[in-house]
């Protein structure tokens, strides 16, 4: 038992020798400055003031050329005008929200710009602040403007009022050759905030090979995060190059936007898991991109639809998007075109869920102005919510396919309407239309044929109908009395419904339920 006691003694006074010299050594260390231990340099070291007044551009270029990166300490705000970074930079903050840099009077903070034969490398902004300065000219400029450089980084910061990050802004897409594309651009998590418009976006990736954008925050600006490959009103003939490649946005989460996630001239561009609400323009918009996805985003309330596609795009799939609109006028997707072209090339919408909030009105799956080669509405969840690619100019094919519509309330026009041209076929299969309430003057599917010119095919076969008094609609009602369409229906569920017929086809269709 003594010995046990003894034991015990010996331990705990050779445990107090340790603690007495670890104690002497902590007392020994000087307090930390702004949280860094005196042996780890910071732009102060090499000169900066960091007092919200004076230019720190040398002391930053001397703490580069000495340690390859520039720490900002906590609590202080750096003036940084136009630096142009070398290769191999790393500008980092000791604390995200008080490590704050604002710009001198051109309202750029860092430059890299290298040539076409030698880009600049290996950049990267990370954890801190970033702010306007009063009567620095803010709009048009950026925390870092890009060109010909590879591997940029732009991660963990904070940006209030000023556009992080721009690219290639001067090119011209005339002008453009493929070793001129920046390569490899990573911009993530950060937090962007505006309430100026007139501020272009958080990001902008013009003229880039390799981008992922993945879980920022952005609240307000003009654009939020876009990619531009090129102008597709212009320039988007299928044929032409696209300046914006293996584009990545994701898990990114915008509010208040003018914009949400979209881009012009891409190719292969994701668009996944994104959340976008409140947008005063377009959601989810692809224009003259080709090979473009948009899957798993959710869109809340954006003024010109929330899933769009404008101009002359190629393989472009919609996916397990979320879509709700709280007003009928605000379209939950919506094919805009500006030509005539049916080189515009196969869209898919599938296995989306659509909910319009609106008491009053239905809100609508539709083509406004825009052909489509071959256009695919298949597997979706609509609720209060129509599904019509009727519009003149739609010349290609249409298949509208296993759909689920869903009414709570009366209403006119129709649950599903189709119109083709230029000798296509639109296919309406397997579809479940019901309605909850009785729909005296509404109908269940409408096929209508319009085209002066050419005779097309429509197929209206297996769908289930609930509800309608009338379960389909089948009318020519094209200028030319000599065309003559083929409508093919059979073997529908009409519940209660029935066929109307105002076609002029009578010879060549065969029409049953």
């Amino acid at each position: 038992m003594r010995c046990y006691a003894s034991g015990i003694l010996h331990q705990t006074a050779s445990r107090l020798v340790v603690l007495l010299a670890v104690g002497m050594f902590l007392w020994a260390v000087p307090p930390a400055f702004d949280g860094i231990f005196a042996n780890e340099k910071n732009v102060l070291d090499f000169g900066a003031k960091c007092d919200g007044v004076s230019v720190d551009n040398q002391a930053f270029l001397n703490s580069l050329a000495a340690t390859g990166s520039a720490t900002v300490p906590g609590n202080r705000t750096c003036i940084v005008d136009s630096l142009e970074l070398p290769n191999n930079s790393r500008i980092s903050g000791l604390d995200r929200t008080t490590s704050n840099i604002k710009p001198g009077s051109t309202g750029n903070i860092f430059i890299v710009t290298g040539t076409a034969a030698a880009h600049k490398l290996n950049v990267s902004i990370e954890n801190l602040s970033f702010s306007t300065r009063t009567g620095s000219n803010v709009a048009g400029t950026a925390v870092l403007n890009a060109s010909y450089a590879d591997n940029i980084s732009v991660t963990n910061n904070n940006s209030m009022e000023i556009q992080l990050l721009f690219t290639n802004r001067a090119f011209k897409y005339g002008d453009v050759l493929p070793s001129w594309l920046n390569k490899n651009t990573i911009f993530s998590g950060n937090l962007c905030k505006s309430v100026q418009v007139e501020h272009d976006a958080c990001a902008e990736f013009a003229y880039v090979d390799q981008v992922t954008a993945h879980a920022n925050k952005i609240y307000g600006f003009h654009d939020s995060l876009f990619y531009w490959g090129g102008d597709a009103n212009k320039d988007g003939a299928i044929e032409n190059p696209r300046w914006a490649q293996h584009i990545e946005f994701d898990r990114n989460y915008i509010d208040g936007s003018r914009a949400g996630v979209w881009g012009s001239m891409g190719r292969g561009v994701i668009l996944s898991a994104n959340t976008v609400s409140n947008i005063a323009d377009v959601g989810i918009d692809f224009e003259g991109t080709i090979d473009g996805q948009a899957i798993g985003n959710s869109c809340t309330n954006a003024v010109n639809g929330c899933a769009t596609t404008f101009f002359l795009n190629r393989n472009i799939i919609f996916s397990g998007n979320t879509i709700t609109q709280a007003k009928a006028g605000q379209p939950m997707f919506r094919l805009y075109n500006s030509t005539l072209s049916n080189k515009n090339q196969d869209i898919s919408v599938n296995e989306n869920t659509f909910q319009c909030k609106d008491s009053i009105a239905l809100c609508t799956v539709d083509n406004r102005s825009g052909p489509c080669r071959r256009l695919n509405v298949s597997r979706n969840m609509l609720s209060g919510t129509t599904i019509d690619f009727a519009a003149a100019v739609n010349q290609g094919d249409e298949a509208i396919e296993k759909n689920k519509l869903t009414f709570d309330r009366v209403f006119s026009g129709s649950a599903i309407k189709a119109a083709v041209f230029g000798r296509a076929t639109a296919t309406v299969t397997e579809n479940t239309i019901l309605s909850r309430v009785p729909q005296p003057s509404a109908v269940g599917i409408v096929l209508t044929d319009s085209d002066f010119n050419n005779g097309n095919s429509y197929r209206a076969s297996s769908n289930t109908i609930s509800g309608f008094e009338t379960g389909i609609a089948l009318i020519t009602n094209g200028a030319n009395p000599g065309i003559q369409a083929n409508f093919f229906v059979k073997g529908n569920n009409l519940d209660i419904g029935r066929i109307v017929r105002t076609d002029r086809n009578l010879e060549k269709s065969r029409v049953t339920r």
